[in-house]
C-alpha cells in the first residue's frame, strides 16, 4: 500500500506536501509528487497526463490518495482511470478546483464558498 500525496498547482505548495508528508502517520510507503512545473515553467501541466503519472507510480500497489486544491482533480481522474487500485482519498479544497472546472473565475469561486459558509 501507498500513501500519495498530490498538492496544489502553485509552488507554494511544496510546503504544504512536504508538511504533509513528515507528519502522515502511516506504515504505508508514502510518494510525494512534484509538478514538473515548479522547476520549468514551460512544462504543461494537464491533469489528465498527471494522473495516468500517478497509476504509473502506483505499479500493482493500491493507494490512499491525500488531495489538495488542483490534486484533487488529478485524484478524480485516478480514481476513473484505476478505481479498483484506490483504497482512499482524502480531499482538500475539492469544491474550489471543481468550481475552476467548470468555469468560475476566482472571484466567482469565493463568492460562492463564502456563501455556503454563512448558509
Amino acid at each position: 500500500m501507498i500513501d500519495i500525496i498530490l498538492p496544489g498547482y502553485s509552488d507554494k505548495n511544496k510546503v504544504w506536501l512536504e508538511s504533509v508528508a513528515s507528519e502522515l502517520k502511516t506504515e504505508n510507503e508514502v510518494r510525494t509528487i512534484y509538478w514538473n512545473h515548479w522547476s520549468d515553467f514551460h512544462k504543461k501541466f494537464d491533469p489528465k497526463d498527471k494522473a495516468i503519472d500517478v497509476i504509473d507510480v502506483m505499479l500493482d500497489d493500491s493507494a490512499n490518495l491525500i488531495a489538495k486544491s488542483v490534486g484533487t482533480l488529478v485524484a478524480s481522474y485516478v480514481l476513473l482511470r484505476a478505481p479498483e487500485k484506490i483504497k482512499k482519498v482524502v480531499a482538500d479544497t475539492i469544491w474550489h478546483e471543481v468550481g475552476h472546472y467548470f468555469g468560475l473565475d476566482e472571484a466567482a469561486v469565493q463568492h460562492r464558498e463564502h456563501e455556503r459558509s454563512t448558509e
